[in-house]
């Protein structure tokens, strides 16, 4: 009488330990997805961030040079890992005297972008600088 009470229990163990299995693995994959993604988009924000720094770099090459700056210019990268990256520029100076000396301060700022607002690749960073020159 005992075996026949039993008798099918091995076969609901063994249905509960495979859903409990395939949950788990499902689980596990769905982590792997997002651990990618999260890495492929941690490596877009470096670069959104080089681009913006390119972009930084440019302005102070122009102000320093001409001395003087654009109010906005974006710059699209086309070479190697920034490639579709772009890089929005804005300058402002102003000049001032003291003592007979003539010093111009320019504010600059960059952003690095990539994708369009919205969308899942989308990244942007932006990084500001300083620069005194006097003469």
């Amino acid at each position: 009488m005992r075996n026949r009470r039993n008798r099918g229990f091995g076969l609901v163990t063994s249905i509960f330990v495979l859903v409990v299995l395939a949950t788990s693995s499902l689980a596990m994959i769905s982590l792997s997805g997002v651990q990618r993604r999260t890495a492929s988009l941690s490596l877009q924000a470096l670069r959104a961030d080089q681009a913006a720094r390119s972009g930084l770099q440019w302005a102070i090459y122009n102000a320093i040079g001409s001395g003087t700056c654009p109010a906005s210019t974006t710059l699209t990268l086309t070479e190697g890992g920034l490639q579709g990256f772009s890089a929005t520029v804005s300058c402002a100076s102003t000049t001032h005297v003291e003592a007979a000396t003539t010093s111009t301060i320019f504010e600059l700022d960059a952003v690095g972008e990539y994708g369009a607002f919205g969308s899942a690749d989308y990244v942007r960073q932006h990084v500001r600088a300083s620069l005194h020159q006097g003469s």
